[in-house]
């Protein structure tokens, strides 16, 4: 690259850099977004509509499910870039909430107190004014419900239709049946089987449907299908396929039974979270108990012994179903055997709906993000007309020692005499053990909650004798909603209550991972600060001072980073947008359309789902980035020449920045850091920033400052000696 080429990216770049600019950039961000997302919002509201009963929802697709998945990816997408934008706008702002004012800092100071100076700091925020503190809370407590509402705005859904079979002797259709001739003595279910062991008075809603599925059998005759038992069994297997009505055929009635409807069953969409009769494993990791009623139509029939039938039901579709098990099932209740089935597969206008996917949004959540968005958009333009000089007073000082002449956070040591050492230190030790473990902790528990999640995953396919290799899971699809991944922790699920509820599940690792990747950026951000401020201890080149607004002919220059480096946080930024958009592929919120018997839409539900594939590559890409910010710590800062560390300490940075006589304006000039000529030929050394001639202290000199001893150096490094040793560095 030319030189008048990377001139000119380092300009743009500084530019953009700038606090103001920053700012500016940040709240027209976010401006954007809330515009884009009401104008949405009242287009969804106004314009679009749904066949369904309720009013929260609107319909966004509807037609092909392939096209409807990939529109449903390049929504999530887009939903997750916008959210990244928004929510990397509102940590700048919230940066700057607990970022400290040289008054500030000098009030601390006079207390023995201190802030961090350069990163996001929960310490800080106790100790900034009360609207700074105001501001801070409402910018992460709007975080947390875009997090959980904005990926499930756009939801997919799937289908659920009631169906009625019906068991029938061969003879029935022999001697062509007709609608008026369903009567009470037709309908016996000692024709076929065993003696009755129902109270045929209830009967009513079964002959008008019994009727009408005749009719229709009658006029469209030859749109039926005969089908295997086997074929019966796999087509009417998945509860989220349109099923159509069907005829059980019974070849051998009782003598003098021939010509009978032996009794009609079905399956109907309850009010809890399974269909009627789906008798499937979940997330909860539950065996189907018996109060489940029938559902699929390999759970609905019967076979001897009845432990084994849940084994084998699990093998439909896997390939190992054969037709001798097929022909063992029959239906119970009472007992029936089943020779072949009929049922009609054909598209009418009754059902061509059943057959079309949606992809479905609501409005309400919508104007719900809107809100908190436009929330953050105000917080930004606060910081606009309150602007703060958080990065005027950049330096490097020594924290170890403030701290261990701490107590309660208030610094009670006085100034001495010191011995040099010039030792490499670690970026480990840039970082407060504390925040090392609460990362840990945090890291892990995520982790182990996803292993779990996937484990239970695998355990599901195999319960359903199904592949539960990657490959196999591969095979289930990406981000696709299935029945038997279903998540029930007995959360309501109509309604405007069952959406929230289903919405916080599915989301909730969006949160979880948002604040893990907060508090390693934090990390991060406190390691590179030190390594920023390092630099001034190379007194071959001395660098002007980083500040928000550079004065004009000096040497000052404007803050391109605020906490990181655009190489650091850019490719951080993009790795947070692909693990959120694999999140939203792997725990998402789905609507059930539920279907009467004759095509009219019943009342929806709002479920949860889980996708394996999706789940596992983000977790593979959060340990990536997990080891990636490890490695990153195993990094030494220069050994010679060396800065004290301690980097976002302002007592520290403060104790490291003493004006010598003749150098008040330093500030403006290139400086360095270390002992300044007029200090040379001194017994103890005073080391400070400087304009001036300045070289850095020998190994062994004794200089002024606060004893580090080596005792305790020696601790707080051992155990990066450790994991030092054991990878053999």
């Amino acid at each position: 690259m030319s030189k008048s080429k990377k001139g000119s990216w380092s300009d743009i770049r500084r530019f953009f850099s700038k606090q103001h600019v920053l700012l500016w950039t940040a709240f027209l961000v976010c401006f954007f977004v809330f515009l884009l997302n009401l104008s949405l919002a009242v287009v969804a509201h106004t314009k679009l509509t749904t066949d369904g009963q309720e009013a929260f929802v609107r319909d966004l697709y509807k037609g092909d499910c392939e096209n409807g998945r990939y529109v449903s990816l390049a929504a999530h997408a887009i939903i997750n870039f916008l959210s990244t934008l928004m929510l990397w706008a509102s940590n700048l702002a919230m940066q700057l909430t607990t970022a400290p004012t040289r008054k500030e800092i000098d009030a601390a100071h006079k207390q023995g107190k201190w802030f961090d100076v350069g990163v996001l700091s929960w310490h800080n925020l106790w100790s900034v004014p009360a609207a700074n503190r105001l501001v801070w809370f409402l910018l992460a407590s709007t975080s947390v419900p875009i997090h959980l509402l904005y990926n499930s705005v756009v939801f997919g859904t799937l289908n659920a239709n009631e169906w009625r079979y019906f068991a029938v002797t061969q003879d029935f259709f022999e001697v062509a049946p007709s609608p008026r001739s369903i009567d009470g003595p037709r309908l016996d279910a000692s024709r076929c089987g065993r003696e009755p062991s129902y109270d045929f008075s209830i009967r009513t809603e079964a002959l008008d449907v019994a009727s009408k599925f005749l009719q229709d059998y009658l006029d469209r005759k030859s749109s039926y299908t005969n089908a295997s038992m086997l074929q019966c069994l796999e087509r009417f297997n998945n509860p989220f396929v349109y099923r159509p009505n069907a005829f059980l055929v019974n070849k051998t009635p009782k003598p003098g039974r021939e010509d009978g409807l032996c009794w009609p069953y079905g399956s109907i969409p309850n009010s809890d979270f399974t269909l009627q009769g789906q008798r499937i494993r979940s997330l909860r990791v539950a065996y189907p108990s018996d109060s489940f009623s029938p559902g699929t139509l390999c759970q609905r029939l019967n076979r001897s012994p009845a432990e084994a039938k849940e084994t084998y039901c699990g093998l439909l579709g896997s390939g190992q179903f054969s037709e001798q098990l097929a022909s063992e099932f029959a239906l119970d209740e009472p007992e029936v055997p089943v020779d072949y089935c009929i049922y009609d597969e054909s598209i009418t206008p009754a059902n061509e709906v059943q057959h079309q996917c949606r992809l479905q949004c609501s409005p309400v959540l919508l104007f719900v993000v809107t809100l908190f968005n436009f929330i953050k958009c105000g917080c930004i333009l606060w910081f606009l007309k309150n602007p703060d000089d958080c990065t005027q007073d950049l330096g490097v000082a020594t924290k170890s020692a403030i701290t261990k002449n701490s107590s309660k956070g208030v610094f009670h040591g006085r100034g001495g005499e010191m011995q040099w050492r010039t030792t490499a230190v670690s970026w480990w030790n840039a970082v407060e053990r504390r925040t090392w473990a609460t990362a840990a902790f945090l890291f892990l528990g995520v982790m182990a909650s996803a292993a779990v999640c996937i484990a239970i995953e695998v355990i599901i396919q195999k319960t359903y004798r199904r592949d539960a290799t990657i490959y196999g899971l591969w095979r289930l699809g990406f981000g696709q909603p299935r029945y038997e991944s279903l998540i029930s922790w007995g959360q309501p699920e109509t309604g405007v209550v069952g959406l929230v509820a289903n919405l916080a599940i599915a989301n909730m690792w969006q949160v979880l991972v948002s604040i893990l990747f907060t508090t390693f950026n934090i990390i991060l951000a406190s390691q590179l600060v030190a390594l920023e401020w390092s630099k001034f201890a190379d007194t071959r080149k001395p660098r002007g001072l980083r500040v928000s607004r550079p004065e004009r002919d000096t040497d000052q220059r404007s803050t391109y980073w605020l906490s990181m480096p655009f190489r650091y946080i850019l490719p951080i930024m993009v790795a947070f947008y692909f693990d959120h958009f694999l999140l939203s592929q792997s725990s998402f919120v789905i609507r059930l359309l539920i279907y009467n018997w004759d095509g009219t839409q019943k009342e929806g539900r709002t479920l949860a789902g889980f996708s394996p594939i999706p789940g596992q590559i983000s977790l593979v890409v959060s340990f990536l980035l997990f080891a990636a910010y490890v490695a990153i710590s195993f990094r030494r800062y220069p050994a010679d020449p060396r800065m004290p560390l301690v980097g976002t300490n302002s007592l520290a940075i403060a104790a490291n920045c003493q004006v010598l006589k003749d150098d008040d304006d330093r500030h403006l000039r290139r400086v360095a850091w270390g002992v300044p000529r007029v200090n040379w030929n001194d017994s103890v050394k005073v080391c400070t920033f400087t304009s001036g001639p300045v070289r850095p202290p020998v190994d062994g000199e004794i200089v002024r400052g606060l004893e580090e001893e080596a005792s305790d150096y020696k601790r707080r490094r051992g155990w990066v000696g450790s994991l030092r040793r054991c990878f053999g560095r």
